[in-house]
């Protein structure tokens, strides 16, 4: 911050930085770009992808399953209701 005032502070009037400075300034930004960790970013990056889409994933799994469990009961609703009127219909007959 301080190295960027002074940098500001030798700058022409016409806001051309002289030849020192500027490589100075490449330099720099040279080795602030080395030093970032890319490829720590870039598995961040993947985790957090995989992270936002795996409960997509579980929650289509969840709904099929409640789905199934649904059918399933109204399958046997279904079947106990058709018992229960082929009874009332058996004890008409006899």
């Amino acid at each position: 911050m301080v190295e960027d005032q002074i940098l500001l502070q030798e700058c022409n009037h016409d806001g051309v930085f002289p030849q020192p400075q500027l490589r100075y300034i490449k330099e720099s930004e040279e080795i602030r770009l080395a030093l970032l960790p890319v490829e720590l970013i870039k598995r961040v990056k993947e985790i957090e992808h995989e992270v936002y889409t795996e409960p997509e994933t579980a929650q289509k799994k969840d709904t099929k399953q409640t789905a199934a469990v649904d059918l399933s009961k109204r399958l046997k609703d279904f079947h106990s209701l058709n018992d229960a009127t082929s009874l009332k219909g058996v004890s008409l007959f006899s």
